[in-house]
């Protein structure tokens, strides 16, 4: 069997089974995380106070199959060892040879979770968890935060200290920052239930009607929703903030309501207006002095009828009552037969009649 081969299975073994945990850092300032083993050599003792540790000049071997750098720090034993020379005359192996760090700083860090202990939130719903970090008491503008859930199923991080909730139930998300943790407890409820409950509806070109939209919060209708809404092909309806609903041509469409994140379409359908003829009701003519009503047919609401100015300016009739397609007028005293103009207003149409006043001859 080659030499070397066997060398190095016997060092991986030993280092197996008797490797001590250690770390090989860039700087003396960084994470800690013993995910490394070596065999330690020349251990010497060395002196720590309350703040630092104080170099002896001592020097130690650490023998490992992780490749290393020149001037990188192996952590060992509460203490970083800076490599000094490296020797890996056996493939695979690494003889690193270090000399205990000059004086060493240690750093006091501290973590803080500002959410207060706990936090409830609804499955599906996020929340930012808000760390204050320091270093020697000052605040780290730029810490590197690292978030574990301790149950992912019902708590996930997204990102940037953004978690999300899954399923129900309460787990813990615990924070790291340069050696230092915290902890926070977040149940996680079950999420609101909406629903919108909306019919098709049908109207005439010209014409509103009102969206009647029911929206419901597990199971109760909520009063004076905040909705949005959008449509397929404005051409055809348009419709306001409050739902009102204005047909502009015949053709059929849909309208989509959004609320609380979930949405509902309706189909909706403008009709042609059917011609209608219009005709004013009553007498062509009537003696002055004398009343007469006079009609629009067929009836419909928001119709008026009114005289020409004109005539009312002349004294030809008086008008003695007015409602809502309907008039009644009062004859004026004249010297001759006299004609007046009644018009008919419906909707954007206009009907206008001759009616004759007769005087006494």
């Amino acid at each position: 069997m080659d030499n070397n081969k066997t060398i190095y299975n016997v060092i991986k073994k030993s280092i197996a089974d008797y490797g001590q945990p250690v770390a090989i850092s860039k700087n003396t300032d960084s994470n800690i995380d013993y995910d490394k083993k070596a065999i330690v050599k020349y251990k010497n003792q060395a002196v720590q106070n309350s703040n630092m540790f104080i170099e002896l000049q001592d020097q130690y071997e650490f023998i490992m199959l992780d490749k290393v750098k020149y001037n990188h720090y192996i952590y060992w034993n509460n203490a970083y060892y800076k490599i000094v020379s490296i020797d890996n005359t056996t493939e695979g192996v690494y003889k690193v040879y270090t000399k205990f760090n000059n004086v060493i700083e240690k750093h006091t860090y501290t973590i803080n979770i500002n959410n207060t202990n706990s936090i409830n939130i609804k499955v599906g719903q996020t929340v930012k968890l808000d760390c204050i970090c320091t270093k020697d008491g000052e605040i780290d503008q730029n810490p590197t935060i690292t978030y574990i859930s301790d149950n992912i199923n019902i708590i996930s991080v997204v990102e940037n200290g953004v978690v999300k909730a899954i399923t129900e139930g309460s787990t813990i998300i615990n924070v790291f920052y340069n050696g230092v943790k915290d902890s926070i407890n977040i149940n996680v409820e079950k999420a609101d239930e909406f629903s919108i409950n909306c019919n098709d509806i049908q109207l005439d070109v010209g014409s509103t009607i009102q969206l009647k939209a029911i929206c419901m919060k597990n199971g109760i209708e909520v009063k004076d929703p905040t909705c949005n809404y959008t449509i397929a092909d404005s051409s055809i309806v348009t419709i306001s903030e409050n739902g009102d609903v204005n047909g502009f041509k015949e053709g059929s469409t849909t309208i989509s309501i959004y609320w609380e994140g979930i949405t509902k379409t309706i189909n909706v359908k403008v009709n042609k207006v059917a011609q209608i003829d219009y005709i004013i009701e009553g007498v062509d003519k009537f003696k002055q002095k004398t009343q007469a009503t006079f009609t629009i047919s067929p009836m419909i609401d928001n119709s008026r009828l009114e005289v020409d100015p004109i005539d009312i300016q002349c004294d030809t009739v008086k008008v003695i009552g007015q409602s809502n397609g309907t008039i009644t007028l009062l004859g004026q005293p004249v010297y001759s037969d006299s004609e007046f103009t009644l018009y008919a207003y419906v909707g954007d149409k206009k009907v206008a009649s001759k009616i004759a006043i007769v005087s006494k001859r």
